[in-house]
């Protein structure tokens, strides 16, 4: 059920296949959504998806664009795949505390997916696929009630 639209050769590839663990980090808290969007950032250049430029680019289009806060509690910056992407990537940033994104419904964040294409058809395929999954009203109850990161790898492997 959990599935998503990305296909590996054979089948379906479950969202833990594009969302590796060391592509997960738990945070209690940070300081704002340039923060949030920082650290999502980061897992990104540091596992050399994004150059580090796409960062500030998320964080730009989170200023000024509501549309990133996708659903209650969940947010998904992403910038242009001319802006720094390498190759497609997903991060996640699960925040125990959640942070104010200025979204007048949706906040406060607790899940950032920070999203990477190299193009614009793996960018729009990547956030399409993402959104599917999220649609799923039980499973995004239970990822917004995950303890660590161990919880959220069992979540995202189903």
């Amino acid at each position: 059920m959990y599935n998503i639209i990305f296909t590996k050769q054979g089948g379906n590839t479950m969202l833990i296949d594009f969302i590796p663990e060391n592509f997960i980090k738990v945070t209690k808290s940070v300081k704002d959504f340039k923060e949030a969007v920082r650290e999502a950032g980061e897992i990104l250049l540091s596992n050399g998806i994004i150059e580090e430029v796409y960062i500030e680019k998320m964080i730009e289009v989170a200023e000024t664009q509501k549309y990133i806060v996708i659903a209650p509690h969940i947010a998904m910056p992403h910038a242009r795949p001319e802006d720094g992407v390498i190759k497609n990537g997903m991060s996640m940033l699960y925040l125990k505390e959640g942070v104010d994104f200025g979204h007048s419904e949706h906040d406060p964040v607790k899940v950032v997916f920070a999203l990477a294409g190299k193009d614009h058809d793996s960018h729009l395929g990547l956030l399409s696929n993402l959104c599917e999954v999220l649609d799923d009203d039980d499973f995004v109850k239970r990822l917004l009630n995950i303890q660590n990161k161990e919880q959220i790898i069992k979540l995202l492997s189903k």
